[in-house]
């Protein structure tokens, strides 16, 4: 059982934020906005989005997290 909790924290729980975040919330931007302004407004919404639901992270974490989300929502571009 241990195992199972390890992998599910480990694999799929990131493969889920992954899928909702820039999967799911960007491309709904991406949709909604066009490929330009849907990356630019998607990427800052889905970076903050991300930022804030991590609340076991102090503040200059945070602004770590959503710069890297920023960069990876980028090179989905």
């Amino acid at each position: 059982m241990a195992a199972v909790k390890i992998a599910a924290t480990i694999i799929i729980f990131p493969l889920l934020e992954e899928l909702v975040f820039r999967g799911i919330i960007l491309s709904s931007f991406l949709n909604a906005f066009g490929e330009k302004a849907g990356y630019i407004i998607g990427g800052l919404t889905v970076s903050f989005l991300f930022a804030v639901i991590h609340k076991q992270y102090s503040f200059p974490t945070k602004i770590q997290m959503f710069a890297l989300s920023l960069i990876f929502c980028g090179a989905r571009y």
